[in-house]
């Protein structure tokens, strides 16, 4: 884009430059390097040529270019240094509209620079920014990761003392069943005792009722019998006082 608006600038520079050489070769006078050096700051600044009215004032220009002052003389007649004095007042015009668009993208181009600078500063802090939430993303999952093998660790630990309190409560459960297997046969034996001993008091009591029928009929006998036991026992005595006395 630029290079088409700088384009037309430079086909007048050459066909500045072409007159020149035309103009040169009319006066038959070699260009010496002082010419052409005036010649570049006339290109420069083509407002310093003079209005193609005064022929003196063309012979002075004339002079300061290096150039004959024939071809001055000439000069409200030659349609060439017409054409060549066009040309540069064109260049110069659009010597400065480029000079004004330069200025206009320069001030462009310091603004993008700027408005980079201030996009590069934020990415800068977006950056920082991402970096510290990294950062601190890392530190979360190596904190959650740790929290997690704690947890595994935590969870096996209950698991073996889950597994050894099933253990104790299977070993209990087993003892209980021992133990109300064991008050099952005292209970047995218990109801065996019961037994015997109730059959052991029904045999007392028959017993005590035997002894006490067999007490009451002895009395009776001793009642009835008693008279004579009685004499029995006077007998006894009598026999005994006979054979004392008789010894």
């Amino acid at each position: 884009m630029d290079d088409d608006r700088f384009g037309d600038s430079s086909d007048s520079i050459a066909d500045s430059s072409d007159l020149f050489v035309r103009a040169d070769r009319s006066s038959e006078q070699p260009a010496s390097s002082a010419s052409l050096s005036r010649r570049s700051t006339t290109i420069q600044n083509p407002d310093n040529a003079p209005e193609l009215t005064s022929s003196l004032s063309w012979k002075a220009w004339a002079r300061d270019m290096g150039l004959n002052e024939n071809i001055a003389g000439e000069a409200e007649t030659n349609e060439l240094l017409k054409s060549f004095i066009a040309i540069l007042k064109r260049n110069q015009t659009s010597s400065q509209a480029n000079e004004t668009k330069c200025q206009v993208l320069e001030a462009q181009v310091e603004e993008l620079k700027a408005q980079c600078e201030a996009e590069q500063e934020k990415a800068e802090a977006y950056r920082q920014s991402a970096l510290r939430k990294v950062t601190n993303l890392r530190k979360a999952t190596v904190q959650a990761q740790n929290q997690r093998e704690q947890a595994i660790r935590e969870r096996e630990q209950l698991q073996d003392e889950l597994d050894k309190v099933v253990d104790e409560r299977n070993r209990t459960q087993t003892a209980l069943n021992q133990a109300l297997h064991e008050r099952d046969e005292l209970q047995r034996k218990v109801e065996q005792l019961q037994h015997e001993l109730e059959q052991s008091k029904r045999q007392t009591k028959q017993a005590q009722d035997e002894r006490d029928q067999a007490r009451h009929d002895r009395d009776e006998i001793l009642f009835e019998y008693e008279p004579l036991v009685f004499d029995a026992d006077v007998l006894a005595a009598g026999l005994k006082r006979k054979r004392l006395s008789g010894e």
